[in-house]
């Protein structure tokens, strides 16, 4: 897994979701689905939500369920 991925799942552990632009400004990740689908060929289960902000344009939001989330607690320390 690359260093941005394990990065990704780190914050997904922790906060419960992600979208782009707290990849891009936080982390300086800027292909977040190209991370998210590494972490799915991990086989780690990601939901991905397609969602509208305020002037119409869409964007990913991605979860991690609570279940993948304790599986990977240990990351989040």
């Amino acid at each position: 897994m690359t260093p941005q991925a394990r990065t990704v799942l780190r914050h997904l552990v922790q906060e419960g979701s992600i979208t782009p632009m707290v990849a891009a400004g936080i982390y300086k990740v800027r292909s977040l689905p190209r991370r998210i689908c590494d972490l799915k060929d991990a086989g780690i289960k990601v939901e991905t939500e397609l969602r509208k902000d305020a002037t119409g344009q869409r964007y990913a939001f991605y979860t991690l369920p609570q279940g993948e989330r304790r599986r990977f607690a240990h990351l989040a320390k």
